[in-house]
């Protein structure tokens, strides 16, 4: 189930997980430590696979029967605060942002009750996209700031990464754009090297955006011709991000070969 969900095998990896829940739930032990335990990562991994499927009701759903088992004694601290963290991302993908807050801070709680660093960094990079969200930029800032230290500390590259372009992002909210455009460099640096293609993309489309707002054509066009390339060397979630990138930008003048292809998705 797993190996299908990474191939982007949705239906087919619900399918294995659904039958690994049903041995699990057959097992005598299933009611044992070891066996809640398993039960619950196989009700999360679920919750994913639903959430790829769009169906978001049903992934929030089955989290929480995650949660029940490892609320019980003795309790999946560890557990927990990842079962929380993914229903605090689904309340606030729906807008439910006092309860998505409420999560986090549980999530957060029980992160560091037991020293789990990579928890606690996780949980503030969400935080700061919920204040972000709420248009609350010096507070997202700080969540953010708190979580790139941990990380930092970890020597967590990736979790640096995707953190600083969060920032980027706050910065550019508050029309910061020297230290977006820093911000957003420092992560390109970290994804180039740890040749992450879709990292890569990302910033150089919020660079490019910048360019745009600063009237730079020229740079703005490299950046964004660069990250529409990359999009469509990768899957077909990531065609659509560069298709939605080429519509955005329809007042920048485009390259010719950029503009055909623009102009043929659209008949």
């Amino acid at each position: 189930g797993t190996s299908a969900f990474l191939r982007g095998e949705s239906v087919q990896a619900q399918a294995f997980v659904r039958k690994g829940l049903e041995i699990a739930d057959a097992l005598e032990s299933a009611e044992e430590v070891e066996g809640r335990k398993l039960r619950a990562f196989l009700y999360n991994r679920l919750g994913e696979i639903f959430l790829v499927l769009l169906k978001k009701q049903e992934a929030l759903e089955i989290h929480q029967k995650a949660l029940a088992l490892q609320e019980k004694e003795p309790q999946d601290r560890q557990g927990m605060a990842d079962t929380l963290h993914k229903m605090g991302k689904l309340l606030l993908a729906r807008g439910n942002l006092k309860r998505a807050r409420e999560l986090y801070d549980l999530s957060y709680s029980n992160s560091k009750d037991i020293d789990d660093w990579r928890g606690m960094a996780r949980t503030r990079h969400s935080l700061g996209k919920l204040f972000h969200r709420l248009g609350e930029w010096e507070e997202a800032k700080r969540m953010y700031r708190e979580g790139l230290e941990i990380y930092k500390e970890l020597g967590d590259l990736q979790g640096e990464a995707e953190i600083l372009h969060s920032m980027g992002d706050a910065h550019y909210h508050l029309c910061e754009l020297e230290t977006a455009e820093t911000v957003y460099k420092e992560s390109l640096k970290i994804c180039k090297k740890l040749r992450d293609r879709y990292g890569v993309a990302r910033d150089l489309t919020s660079l490019g955006v910048l360019e745009r707002d600063r009237n730079n054509q020229e740079r703005a066009r490299e950046y964004l011709e660069n990250a529409v390339a990359i999009y469509r060397a990768l899957d077909a979630q990531a065609l659509i991000r560069a298709e939605e990138i080429l519509r955005a930008l329809q007042p920048l003048p485009l390259p010719e070969k950029i503009n055909k292809s623009a102009g043929d998705d659209h008949h």
